[in-house]
C-alpha cells in the first residue's frame, strides 16, 4: 500500500496538482467575499457614470456564504472532478498497467490509494479555503456563524466526494477520459434537474447536497436534516469505493 501511495503522490508533486487545489480554492474564497461585500458599490458607480442614481442595500454576511458556496460548486468541484478522473484514469489510457501489476500490488490497494490520496487533497485544501474565507467574512462584515458554516462545509464536502467517487467508479469502467468524466457530469445535472424533490424521504437524498449548504446558512433547512443527508451521502462514497474495488479486480488489465 505504501509504495502505491508514494507513487501516486509522486504523480501530484510533478505535476504541480496540489498547487492548483490551494490555489483555486483560496482565490475562490478570497473573492467570494470581496465580490459580496463590495459587489453593489460597484453597481451604483457604474450605473452612476450613466447618470442613473440609485443606492442599493447594504450586503450582508448571507451573501457571502451565497457567493462562495456557488462558486465552489460551480468552479471548484468540476477543477477537482476533472483532475480526479485524470488521476484515475491516466493509467489506463498510458497503457501502464502491465507495469505497475509486475510488481506484488494489490488491485485494492492500487483503488484505495487513488482514493485516499485524492480525498485527502480536497480536504486540506477546502479546509484551508474555508478558513481563508470565515477569516475575510469576518472583517468585512463584522459576523460569522461559525457553526452553521463547518455542517454547510462539511455538507459540501461529501458532495465532492461522492461526484469525485462517481468518476472513480467510472473511470473502471470506460477506457478513455471523456466517459469516464461525461458520466458524473450527467449526473451532476440530473441531481441539479432533482432539486425540486425535496419532500418526504427525498429531502435526505444525497443531491440535496448540491444545495443545503446555501440553504442551511439561509436558515431554510433544519440541521438535523442535513446532517443524515450527509451521512447518506458518505455512506454512498463508501459503496462507490467498494464498488470500484470489487469492479476493478474482476476487470481484465489488458
Amino acid at each position: 500500500m505504501k509504495t502505491v501511495i508514494n507513487y501516486d503522490l509522486l504523480y501530484f508533486k510533478k505535476t504541480s496538482k496540489f498547487i492548483v487545489f490551494g490555489v483555486l480554492g483560496i482565490f475562490l474564497a478570497g473573492f467570494s467575499a470581496l465580490t459580496a461585500k463590495y459587489f453593489n458599490v460597484i453597481i451604483e458607480y457604474s450605473l452612476g457614470q450613466e447618470g442613473i442614481d440609485i443606492v442599493l442595500p447594504e450586503p450582508t454576511v448571507l451573501e457571502s456564504y451565497t457567493q462562495f458556496f456557488s462558486n465552489f460548486t460551480q468552479i471548484y468541484l468540476f477543477v477537482i472532478l476533472f483532475i480526479a478522473v485524470t488521476f484515475f484514469i491516466q493509467d489506463k489510457t498510458r497503457g501502464h498497467y502491465p507495469l505497475i501489476f509486475t510488481k506484488p500490488i494489490l488491485r485494492s490497494h492500487y483503488i484505495l490509494s487513488k482514493s485516499l490520496v485524492i480525498s485527502l487533497t480536497l480536504i486540506v485544501s477546502y479546509i484551508v479555503s474555508a478558513l481563508f474565507f470565515g477569516y475575510y467574512s469576518f472583517v468585512l462584515f463584522n459576523e460569522f456563524d461559525v457553526g452553521l458554516y463547518m455542517i454547510a462545509s462539511l455538507a459540501f464536502l461529501v458532495f465532492c466526494l461522492v461526484m469525485i467517487h462517481a468518476g472513480l467508479f467510472f473511470s473502471v469502467i470506460f477506457r478513455s477520459f471523456l466517459g469516464a468524466i461525461l458520466l458524473p457530469i450527467i449526473l451532476f445535472v440530473l441531481f441539479g434537474l432533482m432539486g425540486p424533490l425535496d419532500g418526504g424521504i427525498f429531502k435526505y437524498f444525497p443531491y440535496q447536497l448540491m444545495r443545503y449548504p446555501l440553504v442551511l446558512m439561509a436558515g431554510e433547512v433544519e440541521t438535523v436534516t442535513v446532517l443524515l443527508t450527509t451521512i447518506i451521502g458518505f455512506l454512498i462514497t463508501l459503496a462507490l469505493l467498494l464498488g470500484s474495488i470489487k469492479l476493478f479486480q474482476s476487470k481484465s488489465l489488458l
